[in-house]
């Protein structure tokens, strides 16, 4: 589920199916049998993955080929803290549907929760042929990513860094940016806020 969300033939994982599965409990355990049953048509599938590739595609091409790594990374940052809100309004209400928590949602609204922006900077990232990880932490309630640039790991988040994200009005900030978590270490993480209990981090 992880490997596929990171590119853009997963970014509608949620969309078209859900999924459970039968755990065997003999030794060692094991996924024994898996289900998936389909949420969507085929046709509505289709139809919408090309609307999500073409609007990947569209911020992709705003991306200078000759950057490097960190500033096509940068950019795309920046881009979403611009460009994107904070999806207060699904968040506080279960009953418009969980497309809050994905890169669909981030893609389609322009709006999604920390999930959102992980998940799609990750799958823009890969397209750029940077490595990038999705970073969830339950402690934290929260969601960001671990990019990999000339052999050392550095955490960037996003969601903390769009300013209008802070403020359930966004009054005056929208389009705002900040970088205290941009291309950050492990330590600088948690003084930012990011609590860090033995392997609550999961990429």
């Amino acid at each position: 589920y992880t490997v596929a969300y990171s590119t853009r033939y997963g970014v509608l994982t949620d969309l078209h199916y859900r999924y459970n599965y039968v755990m065997a409990f003999d030794e060692p355990w094991y996924i024994s049998e898996m289900k998936l049953t389909y949420s969507v048509p085929d046709e509505m599938y289709d139809a919408a993955f090309e609307d999500v590739c073409t609007k990947i595609d569209a911020i992709l091409a705003k991306v200078d080929p000759d950057w490097s790594a960190p500033e096509k990374a940068l950019f795309l940052h920046d881009y979403f803290c611009i460009q994107f809100n904070y999806d207060y309004e699904r968040l506080y209400d279960p009953s418009l549907g969980s497309e809050c928590y994905t890169a669909y949602g981030m893609l389609i609204n322009g709006t999604a929760v920390c999930h959102g922006y992980a998940w799609l900077y990750n799958i823009l990232l890969s397209d750029l042929g940077i490595e990038s990880y999705f970073v969830s932490s339950a402690e934290n309630n929260h969601a960001w990513n671990i990019l990999k640039l000339d052999g050392c790991y550095y955490h960037v988040d996003c969601t903390y860094d769009d300013s209008a994200q802070r403020s359930t009005s966004q009054i005056g900030l929208a389009g705002q940016v900040d970088h205290a978590s941009f291309l950050k270490a492990h330590a600088a993480m948690i003084s930012r806020g990011h609590k860090c209990s033995q392997y609550d981090w999961v990429l």
